[in-house]
């Protein structure tokens, strides 16, 4: 309850709150005195300048004889102003949403830390596909096509009762040769064909892999795997490949024999591959001595390279007593030794499957391949929902953000980032997942050989207590929500469609929300008309050197005002919220798109350095222009007057509007001169370079405003263009900065080192510490300690993070020389 006694402190709290992480005296509320004490004094509270201008200023309503009450009267109108904005709610809190988007569930503050959940066992497919098998009348059929180089693999059927789209994956043959499996779009097919085509398979995996099946029976085992022949044909088909006969017989006969032969081995549950040109003894009519045949793999997990250099099958010589020749040819025998890696990503595709019939159906996927991946822990597969959760990631950034800048026209960056936050929170994206069923649907169990089955013998194993629960954390179900985010964007044919298949996804997973797209959004901010103060020949230069001509004037003005600066319009923090998101969009998507497939990790470092406060502080100096002034001076004895010109530049972080001061004006001065001094050799790198210049950048040591303008304008234009990304990089494009965003966003893997010095440090010694210090003449020192030892150290450093780096670097080349040296000492004469 809002009183006069309190309205004083809660003022003071909300306000630091929703100033954001700015400077504490800026957030202050200031109060102006009026009057006299002999009971006619006035309260006028002023707000921080990151609020509206029409809720920064409010006075007290009564006369009053202290300034203690007068002061509370003014709070308390200010926080009746801020209620009938909708900047606080009727419990005077911040407004979180309209809707009350969090009232009634059970996460009710942003997660600190990972909770975790209890959820369901996996969904296993195949006793849903054993049981549609006996109801159903109609079968679909999949065509499987297995290539590899050298390696010849026959075509085969998937039949299914139920459908299942054109997916693909790799299997890992070596660690340099892989196999791929491409699965075409169920063709619908008559039921008639399905009791042969079980014998068919059975026998198929019967004969490779009978050892896995532990005594199932052919309706047991719901795997069905035919030749990719005509259904007219698989009786005939059957029949002839699935006797046998002595080798014996078959040689002595001068029979003809295909290159290679299936042979059945007496004791041998594993068939071998017999090359009869490689027999011992004569051929024809003449006894023959011995067999030589090869066995086939025992190696069933193929979706992964063999962790070891695997040696090709042993051959071994045998009597020819012992040998029964299968009229099965060989190249079956090596597809069936795949199946039980093609059997889990068939359980793969069908949990995707079933995830778009009831939570995904509105979506409309068109790749089952894309859900699949989006629904993958990364602890069960190199495939999985890392790369679509970076991307995601963005787009639930991107979209929120410029959803509760539009929802919000009026409140500081402060509440803004609060109102974000909580929407996006793992608390809230982890509910979407358990909600939606989504939790049981998750491939979250890695293939495992000795358990694989072909889908037979799966019952419940009763147990004497309840089954063991599962837990999984909840950021890895919140991850889950961004992966199938930004995989509805890529399974998208068009930019319009890819939008409003975001919002679409949006509304599923974040119901609460009326989602809109980012130009939609910008359309429903008010316009307002732009005061003569901004504009004008000032504004014009800034243009120029950005390369965008503002229709709203004071969007520009608003992007260059800091907080502690107050002309009467906002400070550039709330645009600098939604030009952050913009920014973040550009180059993560830029960066998704690199044709090597880049690891999350490594998006994640390049994404780091170019949008670091480093990287951005120096291309705001890059953006200047030649200001020309007039001189004159007069001679003092002969009284002659002569004027002329001088040139100077004047850089773009030289435009912003803030309360200037000594240290402030010694700041820009330092930064400048050390980014006269780097740029060419920064530049130069940022060209052709693969280390990325942390320590040049650093020693910079610029003010936080000049990183924040970047993104302020971004955000103005942003605004100002109707949601233009094209506008956005245009500009980025006349600072230079898209150069290099596009320059990391095509390199290949190790063409480009953008980790940070310390994080290296971190990874070579754990136990490193960096402990810098100033001195007074000479700058920053630091040094390096590992395990206790004085390693490395840096001097004359400008700031504290120039002087960290440049140690961690110099730490990380002496533990590297000394990595080497040790492995020199170990190693032999020889080199082994």
């Amino acid at each position: 309850m809002l009183t006069y006694e309190n309205s004083q402190q809660r003022l003071q709290r909300f306000s630091a709150m929703a100033s954001g992480p700015i400077d504490p005296t800026i957030a202050t509320p200031l109060y102006v005195m009026s009057g006299t004490k002999n009971g006619d004094l006035h309260a006028t509270v002023h707000l921080p300048n990151t609020f509206d201008p029409a809720l920064r200023v409010f006075r007290s309503k009564y006369a009053w004889q202290t300034e203690r009450m007068a002061k509370r009267d003014a709070a308390f109108q200010a926080y009746k102003s801020l209620y009938e904005s909708g900047v606080v709610t009727d419990n005077l809190i911040p407004d979180i949403s309209k809707k009350d988007i969090l009232e009634g569930h059970e996460d009710t503050s942003i997660e600190k830390r990972d909770s975790v959940y209890s959820i369901p066992l996996q969904y296993d497919p195949w006793p849903e596909v054993t049981k549609l098998f006996a109801s159903t009348t109609t079968l679909y059929s999949h065509v499987i096509q297995t290539t590899s180089p050298g390696k010849d693999f026959p075509s085969m059927s998937l039949l299914l009762p139920m459908k299942l789209g054109q997916c693909s994956f790799l299997l890992h043959e070596s660690f340099s040769q892989q196999i791929r499996v491409f699965i075409s779009p169920g063709m619908e097919i008559s039921k008639s064909s399905l009791e042969v085509s079980r014998k068919i398979s059975f026998y198929l995996l019967s004969t490779v892999l009978g050892r896995r099946l532990r005594g199932a029976e052919i309706g047991q085992v719901p795997l069905v795997l035919i030749p990719n022949i005509p259904l007219d044909t698989l009786q005939a088909w059957y029949e002839k490949h699935t006797g046998s006969r002595p080798i014996v017989r078959h040689m002595s006969n001068g029979d003809g024999y295909p290159r290679e032969l299936l042979v059945k081995i007496a004791n041998r549950n594993v068939p071998y591959v017999f090359q009869p040109l490689a027999v011992e003894g004569a051929m024809g009519g003449e006894d023959l001595t011995a067999v030589r045949a090869t066995k086939l793999s025992r190696r069933l997990d193929y979706l992964s390279p063999p962790n070891a250099v695997q040696a090709s099958g042993a051959t071994e010589s045998f009597a020819p007593a012992e040998c029964q020749m299968l009229d099965l040819p060989a190249e079956y025998g090596r597809f069936m030794l795949l199946v039980p890696s093609m059997t889990h990503m068939f359980e793969v595709f069908l949990r995707a499957t079933e995830a778009c019939k009831m939570p995904l159906s509105t979506l409309a996927f068109k790749s089952t391949n894309l859900v699949s991946e989006a629904l993958t822990l990364p602890s069960v597969s190199t495939v999985n929902y890392q790369r679509l959760e970076f991307l995601g990631d963005d787009f639930l950034k991107f979209y929120g953000s410029t959803q509760v800048f539009a929802d919000y026209p009026t409140h500081p960056e402060g509440l803004l980032t609060l109102y974000y936050h909580r929407i996006v929170a793992n608390s809230r994206l982890q509910r979407a997942t358990r909600s939606l069923g989504l939790d049981r649907l998750l491939t979250r169990v890695r293939f495992s050989g000795p358990d694989w089955s072909a889908g037979a013998n799966h019952k419940v194993i009763e147990q004497d207590g309840p089954a063991p629960k599962q837990y999984l954390s909840s950021k890895v179900l919140a991850d889950v929500i961004e992966a199938l985010i930004g995989a509805v964007y890529v399974d998208s044919a068009t930019q319009v469609e890819a939008e409003k298949s975001v919002v679409k996804a949006l509304k599923v997973f974040i119901d609460e929300i009326d989602w809109r797209t980012p130009a939609e959004n910008v359309t429903r901010l008010p316009v307002a008309k732009s005061p003569a103060s901004t504009s004008g020949e000032k504004w014009q230069l800034v243009e120029g050197m950005i390369g965008y001509s503002f229709k709203q004037s004071h969007l520009l003005a608003e992007a260059l005002t800091h907080s502690s600066y107050n002309p009467g319009i906002s400070s550039y923090d709330r645009l600098e919220f939604l030009g952050d998101a913009v920014l973040d969009h550009i180059v993560k998507t830029r960066l998704y798109q690199n044709d090597e497939l880049l690891s999350p990790e490594e998006m994640t470092l390049r994404r780091h350095a170019l949008v670091s406060h480093a990287t951005l502080s120096f291309f705001a100096l890059q953006a200047s222009h030649i200001s020309t002034t007039t001189t004159v001076e007069t001679d003092v004895h002969t009284k002659k007057v002569t004027i002329g010109e001088a040139n100077h530049t004047v850089y773009l972080p030289d435009y912003i509007q803030l309360i200037d001061n000594r240290e402030l004006q010694q700041a820009r001065e330092k930064a400048l001169a050390m980014w006269k001094e780097t740029h060419p050799h920064i530049l130069e790198v940022f060209e052709r370079g693969n280390e990325f210049p942390w320590a040049k950048l650093l020693s910079l040591d610029a003010p936080k405003c000049y990183s924040d303008i970047i993104e302020s304008i971004l955000g103005a234009v942003f605004v100002d263009s109707g949601a233009s990304l094209e506008a956005c990089e245009q500009v980025l494009e006349k600072l230079g900065y898209m150069k290099l965003v596009n320059r990391f966003a095509s390199a290949k893997l190790g063409e480009v080192h953008t980790k940070h010095p310390e994080a290296v440090l971190k990874e070579l010694a754990e136990d490193s510490q960096l402990v810098a210090e100033k001195r007074t003449n000479s700058g920053w020192r630091c040094k390096v300690m590992v395990s206790g030892e004085h390693v490395a150290h840096a001097t004359r450093a400008k700031c504290k993070d120039e002087a960290r780096c440049r140690a961690a670097q110099r730490a990380v080349r002496m533990l590297e020389a000394k990595r080497k040296r040790k492995i020199g000492v170990l190693e032999s004469p020889n080199g082994s």
